[in-house]
Parts: C-alpha cells; sequence; structure tokens
C-alpha cells in the first residue's frame, strides 16, 4: 500500500514539474524564445554538427516534441532553422536535427536539456548527443552561460 501511495506522489510531483516548466517558458514573450533558440542552434560549440565540408551551414531542424513551441515562435525563426512536427516528417536529407526534453525559462535564466542526432555516414545509424543548456538575459539580449555536450 506505500509503495502505491509513493509512487502517486511522484507521479503528481513529476507531473507538477514539469507543468511549472512548460508554464515557465510560455510566459516569455515569443522573441525571447527565439531568442534562445538562435542563440543555441548558432553556439560555436555546435557548429561542427551544422557546418558542411565546405563550410556552409546545414538546414537546423527541431523536432517539435515533447517540448512544442506557439506558432509565433516557428514563424519567427530564421529560414535555417525550421520547426518538425514529427521526426517522420524530416527530409530524407536532414543529417542533423534537434529535440528539446525540456525548457524553463524565467525573467532573465533559461535553461534545460535538448538532444543533437546526427546521421552516421554509410550505415544509417544515428548518434545522439545530450545538451544541457542555460543562458542569461542582461537587458535585453539572451547569451548562453553553460552549455554541456555528453554523447
Amino acid at each position: 500500500m506505500n509503495q502505491i501511495k509513493m509512487s502517486n506522489i511522484k507521479i503528481v510531483a513529476g507531473t507538477f514539474l514539469l507543468l511549472i516548466l512548460t508554464l515557465g517558458a510560455f510566459a516569455q514573450t515569443s522573441n525571447d524564445q527565439v531568442s534562445i533558440i538562435k542563440q543555441l542552434v548558432e553556439h560555436p560549440d555546435l557548429a561542427e554538427y551544422y557546418t558542411n565540408n565546405d563550410g556552409s551551414i546545414k538546414q537546423r531542424y527541431i523536432i517539435q516534441y515533447p517540448y512544442v513551441f506557439p506558432n509565433d515562435v516557428v514563424t519567427n525563426l530564421d529560414a535555417g532553422v525550421a520547426i518538425v512536427v514529427e521526426q517522420d516528417n524530416l527530409p530524407a536529407d536532414a543529417d542533423v536535427w534537434a529535440r528539446f526534453r525540456g525548457i524553463g525559462i524565467s525573467e532573465t535564466v533559461a535553461s534545460g536539456v535538448m538532444n543533437l542526432y546526427q546521421k552516421l555516414p554509410g550505415d544509417d545509424q544515428v548518434k545522439a548527443l545530450i545538451i544541457y543548456f542555460e543562458l542569461q538575459k542582461v537587458d535585453d539580449s539572451w547569451s548562453v552561460t553553460n552549455l554541456n555536450i555528453r554523447g
């Protein structure tokens, strides 16, 4: 009986935490969210994944699940960043894409976790990275203060 109560408490606490993170993200303006995405996908530590051999930048894809960005964020992203509803909707030539697992945004700090996936040449295998990030807002500008890449 105590195991069931503990399990229910964990489920409620987890749901509450997820709700707080989601509501916190939507509390900020779409401009904040667009700026945060831009800072992350353009970060120099991730450039090697988004750069072709000739130095040009690859199309950057973000899967819209489990974190869903509002329409006004999706429509205000640069042309080089595309939001895709499902992984199955990725173009056949997409070899790098990201997925936000969770993000919390306060007035001056944003933090969260995302995955970056990269197709490996030859055998259709995919390398998955876990990226923990934190950004700080000073005046009206967001900048990455911590980026931890694992994988």
